[in-house]
């Protein structure tokens, strides 16, 4: 999987993936946009899945939810 982070031309943080993981970079530029506390619940959550402190969490956004777990995640659209 590749990918890219760069800014748009309104300065907002971007996420792009190769194909097949595209909704992974909607997620990051539409739910993260820049949030930097949300952005620091995210790193804290991996954080506790990569020591085993958790097994799986979820993440609700106004577009996608977020579904984490020590070997993968899920990115799905709620509409």
């Amino acid at each position: 999987m590749d990918y890219k982070f760069s800014i748009d031309e309104y300065n907002r943080p971007l996420a792009e993936f190769t194909m097949g993981h595209e909704a992974i970079g909607r997620w990051f530029s539409e739910e993260l946009c820049g949030d930097k506390q949300r952005i620091e619940t995210l790193l804290d959550i991996i954080l506790q899945l990569e020591k085993n402190r958790i097994t799986q969490h979820q993440l609700l956004g106004s577009e996608f939810q977020l579904r984490l777990n020590q070997d993968e995640i899920e990115v799905i659209a709620l509409s």
